[in-house]
């Protein structure tokens, strides 16, 4: 991802800017082109960049533009611990409700991750 998709993403996030002007500045059209982003999720997982993954997750849910040609990288994304996008990974799931990811929640579900703190 370019150093512009991220900040436009970052203003997007943080309201500084409108759905309108960052859908006519980012790189492709989001609304269109969900392989491109898809593209883009794969390489923040081989990079285990977080903040991508955080970045665009973001809009990918935004844009309602998971298809199941995602589930299998969310999956891996579910089961990787160097990001903590495991929340926003698991509400996808339930927003969007794909059977195949029944599998994945239950193997996440029994993991503890450290950031998410201990349970009693």
């Amino acid at each position: 991802m370019t150093d512009l998709e991220r900040e436009l993403i970052r203003s997007y996030m943080k309201k500084a800017i409108t759905e309108e002007q960052f859908l006519n500045n980012f790189t492709e059209n989001v609304q269109t082109n969900s392989v491109y982003m898809l593209k883009l999720l794969k390489l923040a997982y081989k990079e285990n960049n977080e903040k991508d993954v955080d970045y665009l997750l973001f809009i990918v849910f935004a844009f309602n533009l998971i298809t199941e040609e995602y589930i299998g990288l969310l999956c891996k994304l579910m089961s990787s611990t160097w990001h903590h996008s495991h929340e926003d990974i698991a509400s996808i799931f339930q927003a969007f409700r794909f059977p195949q990811t029944v599998e994945c929640l239950n193997k996440t579900a029994l993991t503890q991750f450290e950031y998410l703190g201990a349970t009693a």
